[in-house]
């Protein structure tokens, strides 16, 4: 349950920050929040891997659902023992089906989080990045555990 709730706060926190985006911010036109260091910048971006790997538009909404599938089916057998890994999970599933709903449209994503030394992203990209990053701790975590109570 706490997956889909996770999921669920993720992707409607993605989608509201977006319809502000597109309401508010004309393409490419950076506004900043922290001179010289964060900035508001809408970037319309059809490619995988924060604008790095293109993809035909039906190719990437296939890949996008295919991930999203694979999330789900995989994980829920991995993250049984984990209240962490259930919300990593919850996390990347969330960012996932945020990014899938927007490339429904016309195939494009809505970035906006500027830093200026990495490409423009969007909030279901940090979702995804620090869904895998806590998933992948609470693994170690419990694989130690498990690896512990074995001797």
């Amino acid at each position: 349950m706490i997956l889909f709730l996770v999921a669920f706060l993720i992707f409607l926190t993605d989608w509201i920050s977006k319809i502000w985006v597109r309401q508010n911010l004309s393409p490419g036109i950076a506004k900043p929040l922290i001179e010289d260091f964060f900035y508001l910048t809408r970037v319309e971006n059809s490619g995988f891997f924060f604008g790095l790997v293109s993809l035909k538009q039906s190719l990437s909404i296939f890949a996008n659902l295919l991930a999203i599938l694979c999330l789900i089916i995989l994980g829920r057998r991995i993250s049984r023992k984990s209240l962490w890994g259930r919300i990593g999970l919850g996390l990347m599933v969330g960012g996932a089906g945020a990014n899938f709903w927007d490339r429904l449209g016309d195939g494009q994503v809505t970035d906006f989080l500027d830093f200026r030394l990495w490409p423009v992203f969007n909030l279901a990209d940090v979702a995804v990045c620090g869904g895998l990053a806590i998933f992948i701790w609470a693994f170690l975590i419990l694989t130690r555990r498990d690896a512990s109570d074995s001797f």
